[in-house]
């Protein structure tokens, strides 16, 4: 085990002992509510960094998204059509083959050929891409996420007299998990009542629309779906939406049935089993559909055989751009195409940093990286889950061992089917061997249409 499994293992027996879970608002253990916050913050203190928030908004974008929604939602209660299934894909869309799509939750539709379904979608930061796969079928919410967050702000002095015992002992159970760190129970506060707001909305809007399954990614964002579905005998699917190391913040620890979903979907076998909070016996590998849906493009691009993506991470660019520079200047006939995070902040002193190099480019994160990797036979970069796809598709790929990296393998055999890049020497072997000089590796099932269909049917 890792440093960080010992510490998150830790701040699990201390949520326990301290009695996080004891204190409830409305029939809601509302440490759930603010749990995830509650440990980065902790595993913050240990050294660690997570993924920063997106900056500001565009205003006209929030006004569009909110008119829309507003559309969306009325018309959809004034039907009153019932729904078998909602879908809630993840925040982030890919732009794959001229439109925008969740890879988790719209190539099943696609393959599948769903009917009598309904998508709710959030969008990020107000913007909903557009042409969007589906689009038909998708509801904004975003009108209701400003709702939440009015009643948080302007309800919260009323409700913390109200529940001002509740509230009091939580905080002092949280105070001995962060070992008396100060705690900011302003915005904690904010969090729980829009918390709850949004599990009585919910579950108004489940039994509107005769929903009998609830189908998302990321429980992250989603706790506040999976407690009202549950709650109304809604059975809840979570897509597994990226490769878990070991433990973490998110899914590992107490599991609160009301949280939890009821099934989980996972994309292959080779990834740990245990860490997903939920029983094992409760995890069937349905396979990775958007892998048939991108199978069917032609991308178009072509890349020299020697050109080299580097796979950055949120909080890896400084880095990730430092060790890329040793190597341009080392091998100036190999060009380096830098591929950002999704969340990943790229200023513009990157930006100035790259132009000086004639091969170093940034390529465009919006294009969905399965897809952006496909012309590219080497791929590089630290622990990030795209390592582990471009093994899937048969890549060459290598991990930086130098600049400060730790490398993280789910398995120590895994360490056999990557190149080691120690310094700028040792990359020579890299980009001169050949895919098969390396054990291969597919973390990706085949997409199994009958089991889907019969979960989904059942």
């Amino acid at each position: 085990m890792t440093e960080l499994d010992n510490i998150i293992l830790d701040l699990y027996k201390r949520e326990e002992e301290a009695g996080c879970y004891d204190y409830q608002i409305e029939g809601v253990s509302i440490y759930n509510l603010i749990r995830f916050k509650v440990r980065n913050d902790y595993i913050q203190t240990k050294g660690y960094s997570f993924v920063e928030k997106y900056g500001g908004v565009r205003v006209w974008d929030v006004i569009k998204s909110f008119i829309l929604s507003a559309v969306h939602l009325t018309k959809i209660w004034l039907s009153g059509k019932k729904y078998d299934v909602m879908f809630y894909p993840f925040l982030r869309l890919d732009h794959v083959n001229g439109y925008y799509l969740d890879k988790f939750v719209d190539p099943i539709i696609d393959c599948c050929e769903l009917d009598n379904y309904i998508i709710f979608e959030r969008g990020r930061r107000g913007v909903h891409f557009m042409p969007r796969l589906h689009q038909s079928r998708v509801v904004y919410t975003n009108v209701l996420d400003i709702y939440f967050d009015l009643k948080a702000k302007f309800g919260r002095f009323s409700f913390e007299k109200k529940h001002k015992t509740e509230l009091d002992q939580l905080y002092a159970a949280i105070e001995k998990v962060m070992e008396n760190k100060p705690l900011d129970r302003q915005y904690l506060t904010n969090r729980i009542l829009y918390g709850l707001c949004k599990i009585r909305v919910y579950e108004n809007i489940f039994h509107k629309l005769g929903i009998k399954k609830f189908f998302a990614p990321s429980r992250a964002n989603l706790l506040c779906h999976i407690c009202p579905a549950k709650r109304l005998g809604i059975e809840v699917f979570e897509f597994q939406h990226g490769i878990t190391y070991g433990e973490t913040a998110l899914y590992s620890g107490f599991r609160d049935s009301d949280f939890t979903p009821d099934r989980f979907l996972a994309f292959g076998e080779s990834q740990p089993r245990n860490v997903y909070g939920i029983d094992e016996s409760k995890i069937y590998n349905i396979g990775w559909a958007f892998q048939d849906y991108i199978d069917k493009i032609q991308t178009g691009t072509k890349v020299d055989e020697k050109d080299v993506l580097v796979i950055s991470g949120p909080c890896l660019t400084d880095k990730i751009l430092s060790a890329t520079f040793r190597l341009a200047k080392e091998y100036p006939d190999v060009h380096f195409v830098v591929r950002p995070h999704p969340a990943e902040v790229v200023t513009e002193e990157h930006r100035r940093s790259v132009e000086e190099f004639l091969n170093v480019e940034f390529q465009d994160p919006k294009i969905n990286v399965a897809v952006a990797m496909r012309p590219y036979q080497n791929i590089i970069g630290e622990n990030s889950t795209v390592l582990y796809e471009a093994l899937t598709y048969g890549k060459k790929v290598a991990r930086f061992c130098f600049e400060g990296f730790a490398l993280r393998y789910l398995t120590p055999e895994d360490e056999e089917c990557f190149w080691k890049v120690n310094d700028t020497a040792s990359f020579k072997a890299f980009i001169e061997g050949k895919s098969e000089d390396k054990k291969s590796m597919k973390i990706y099932s085949k997409f199994d249409k009958e089991l889907f269909m019969k979960i989904y049917n059942s």
